[in-house]
Formats: C-alpha cells, structure tokens, sequence
C-alpha cells in the first residue's frame, strides 16, 4: 500500500475502534511520505484517543513544521488542547483555522469550537458572533445553532433561546 491507502486504512480502523493497529497505519504512511500532512494529523488524533497527549501534541509539532497553514492541522489540534483542558490554546488553534480559511464550509466547526472555548471562559457575548457565523457557513451545523441558543438562554435573550 502507499501513504495515502495506508492512511485511508487507519482512518478506517479509527472508525471500527481499532486504534492502536491504526497507528501503526500511520506510522507505515509517514514512513513512506514523511511530508504526508494528513497521516501526521490522523497519528496525532490517534495518539490522543490512546491519551498519549504529549506524543500527540508532539505529532501536531511535527505537522506545523511540514504546513503551518493548514486548517485541519489547526482544528484538530484544538480540539485535543480543548480536550486536556487548555482552553486559551485550543482558543488560539480555532482562531487561526479561521483565519486560513473563514469562509469554508467546514469552518463552521472551527467557529462553533472557538465559540465553545469563549462560553467555558465566560464570555458569552463574543461566543455570539462566531455561532451566528457557524450556522450562516452551515445551517445544518445543530451543534452550533444549540450553543447559540443555549447562549441566548444564558443571557436571558428568550426571543432567540427559542424558549416558549
């Protein structure tokens, strides 16, 4: 197999809960294309499933030096800084997502996480804005349009909660 099957391969295994032999995937795609970006952020995805945190944080190092400008990089590893609670690192991860690229589909993601980081830190006003910008880049995004309620409920806001 090359890089790419083999990490088609571990993406694969990840879904059927089969991490560990998905990071040997990883490793094999990497052995073979060490430029290979997305390998890299599936191996560090993987890692922080294994709650090897440092090693994943180490794989996203390693990513940022092949393409510090790639959004998924950027949104994934916010999400593990999110998860091991560094919620000012994950905050800084989602805002530079956007930044690459803010008018994507798939940023939507990216703003209703940033969103998420400024709700657990108390600034629901800001978290706002980038929830109105998630569901206008994807309507269907009903993770987004439930925080932006969930916010407006918090702010007593029972127009747009959607309370009754």
């Amino acid at each position: 197999m090359n890089s790419r099957e083999l990490n088609d391969r571990g993406v694969d295994l990840i879904e059927e809960g089969r991490v560990e032999e998905a990071l040997e995937c990883f490793d094999k795609a990497i052995e073979l294309d060490p430029q290979a970006i997305f390998s890299r952020i599936n191996r560090a995805n993987a890692l922080a499933l294994l709650d090897r945190i440092d090693e994943a944080i180490g794989e996203f190092a390693a990513a940022l030096r092949i393409d510090e400008e790639n959004t998924s990089l950027w949104y994934n590893r916010g999400i593990v800084m999110s998860q091991i609670g560094d919620e000012e690192e994950a905050e800084r991860c989602y805002r530079r997502a956007i930044q690459i690229n803010p008018q994507d589909e798939d940023s939507s993601s990216s703003y209703n996480n940033l969103a998420v980081c400024l709700i657990n830190r108390g600034k629901l006003e800001e978290a706002i804005q980038y929830l109105e910008k998630a569901v206008q880049l994807d309507p269907q995004n009903k993770s987004a349009s439930s925080n932006l309620r969930v916010v407006h409920r918090l702010l007593g806001d029972k127009d747009k909660s959607g309370e009754c």
